[in-house]
């Protein structure tokens, strides 16, 4: 069984509420993105309007108390095998995700923050070779970069008194978006041969389809 999450961000997100019309239209519009995926996945042509019934079962799970993730629970869809694009489902969110949103910042944070972290001097941190490499060479891969913010985020008090620009919210949003980011490219390079096979004029009508489907998202 695969499984999404939606994170909602925002004042009223961060306090547990959101408003009834908003989460309505994001309801509809994730929809209407999800459907589209897996449409293109099962039949390989792009459509404009969720006309003919989609073989899929995906149900929604009731938020837990005081969690505003939503997660999806897909419980029956075609075998890869039976699809004209042979990859997994969360494999083909995961591409389409990757051609739609831009990379994540977190790489240039955390270059920013290991450099912030040597000339301020912060003590205590374990990752302090891999803070002094990130620093010396200016980049920081996947793994680099969500060490460093995870040690960021352990010893915020002492940053937050040497002056870091970043909120403690800040780095907690970096690290989600650079885990799921590197989780989306792991499932892009397991199925890479399969994605190769889309045609360029196939894939900018998904993207310019689903990048529709997103306008009326009210959270991004």
């Amino acid at each position: 069984m695969d499984k999404l999450s939606f994170r909602f961000h925002g004042k009223l997100a961060d306090g547990h509420e959101l408003i009834f019309y908003e989460m309505s239209r994001f309801e509809y519009g994730a929809a209407r993105f999800v459907y589209t995926i897996e449409k293109f996945r099962q039949s390989g042509t792009v459509v404009k309007a969720i006309r003919t019934r989609v073989d899929a079962d995906i149900r929604v799970r009731a938020a837990k108390r005081g969690s505003w993730w939503q997660d999806l629970l897909i419980y029956a869809l075609p075998s890869i095998a039976e699809c004209a694009i042979n990859v997994s489902f969360e494999a083909m969110f995961a591409y389409a995700m990757s051609k739609i949103f831009p990379e994540s910042k977190a790489k240039d944070a955390a270059v920013e923050l290991a450099d912030f972290a040597l000339k301020s001097q912060i003590e205590h941190t374990k990752q302090i070779q891999i803070i002094a490499d990130v620093t010396k060479e200016g980049f920081a891969n996947s793994n680099r970069a969500i060490k460093i913010l995870g040690e960021v985020l352990e010893n915020y008090e002492q940053f937050k008194k040497a002056g870091v620009r970043y909120s403690e919210k800040d780095i907690e949003t970096l690290l989600v978006e650079e885990e799921d980011s590197k989780l989306r490219d792991r499932l892009v390079r397991q199925y890479r041969s399969e994605f190769r096979k889309i045609n360029p004029r196939t894939e900018r009508q998904l993207v310019e389809q689903l990048r529709a489907r997103l306008e009326i998202w009210p959270f991004l």
